[in-house]
């Protein structure tokens, strides 16, 4: 892994995590994640998870846990989320 690769991953994980445990705005997000540009961010974390940032977030953010039970979730086809950035 490169230095750059690990960099965007580090940040793509931060994201994560300020996206699930948060409802700060995207745009807030990608500054706090060390993104300036927004729709930079929103292509590369489409580009490393499969889902836009808003997407990420309904599926796995605090709400989506209180709003509706495990077992709604888990409904219908299985999403993938990458854990490591493609190439």
């Amino acid at each position: 892994m490169t230095a750059t690769e690990y960099t965007r991953a580090a940040r793509i994980a931060k994201a994560r995590e300020l996206l699930e445990l948060t409802n700060e705005p995207v745009a807030e997000i990608s500054r706090s994640a060390g993104y300036l540009d927004v729709s930079n961010f929103r292509r590369l974390f489409q580009r490393a998870t499969g889902v836009t940032p808003s997407e990420y977030r309904r599926r796995f953010g605090i709400a989506a846990r209180v709003s509706r039970p495990a077992e709604v979730l888990s409904v219908g086809q299985p999403t993938r989320i990458r854990s490591t950035p493609s190439r």
